[in-house]
């Protein structure tokens, strides 16, 4: 073999291997892509498709339905009401960050006479009411209230803020006029608070649900504290026994 057909392989070979690198090189990112929570395989340490272990997101077979104990409608003047429902998530490690959900509210011959939609956050291991004012009903009085989640929520895992929220001071006034619940909110947490919603139910001396209430703290510093007051425009039939107050924070919020 000659000097210049030598030449010509070693300048062939040294081209082919440049082109082979070329294309072996994407070749071998695309086949051996590092397993991610979003790649549509059950790798890493996934109990399930993208989900479980160290994914952010829960399998369905790993969470516990939502438990609605009890949903109702409360009187705010002739042909106006506010519904609630209360709700537990037995999860401790997962929540939900945009849940739907659904009020119909039924007369006494269950006849649909109003309804709701909605949507709220779920904390992980939390009860909580989910509350919605002035509905109208017209001439028609609610005798019945039906409560629903829209299926196939997206469980994850929630990184809990540290929230220490506190209440004092609770003195229910006007009881026979305009009822006034007055209430000392306390931030013992680490840090500011912002975006506090606070929800006030009443409950009879068989703990029934009497009354409910909201309002919103838009912002507390850390060691602080707040007076708010709940109010209702008619009398309350019974004495109120018990006071509840829930606070939440929205934990998959920026702020």
């Amino acid at each position: 073999m000659s000097w210049a057909t030598k030449r010509k392989l070693i300048y062939f070979l040294i081209v082919a291997g440049v082109l082979l690198a070329a294309v072996s090189v994407p070749l071998w990112r695309v086949f051996n892509k590092p397993p991610t929570c979003s790649d549509g395989k059950q790798n890493q340490s996934e109990r399930g498709i993208d989900c479980g272990g160290t994914c952010s997101l829960a399998c369905k077979e790993d969470v516990s339905p939502l438990v609605i104990e009890w949903s109702r409608a409360f009187k705010v003047e002739d042909g106006t009401y506010d519904v609630v429902a209360f709700v537990e998530n037995q999860n401790g490690t997962y929540g939900v960050e945009k849940a739907i959900y659904h009020f119909k509210i039924y007369d006494k011959d269950n006849i649909l006479i109003a309804e709701k939609f909605g949507k709220t956050y779920v904390k992980e291991r939390e009860k909580f009411a989910v509350f919605e004012t002035g509905i109208k009903t017209g001439k028609r009085i609610p005798q019945r209230v039906f409560f629903e989640f829209a299926p196939d929520m997206s469980w994850e895992k929630v990184s809990a803020k540290s929230l220490n929220i506190s209440t004092k001071d609770k003195v229910i006034i006007d009881i026979d006029s305009r009822p006034r619940l007055n209430v000392t909110i306390v931030n013992e947490s680490f840090s500011p608070v912002k975006n506090l919603d606070i929800v006030a139910i009443l409950y009879d001396i068989n703990d029934n649900a009497l009354s409910v209430s909201s309002t919103n703290i838009s912002s507390m510093e850390k060691n602080s504290s707040k007076e708010i007051s709940f109010t209702w425009k008619e009398p309350f039939l019974v004495n109120p026994n018990r006071i509840e107050i829930i606070p939440r924070t929205n934990p998959f919020s920026s702020e």
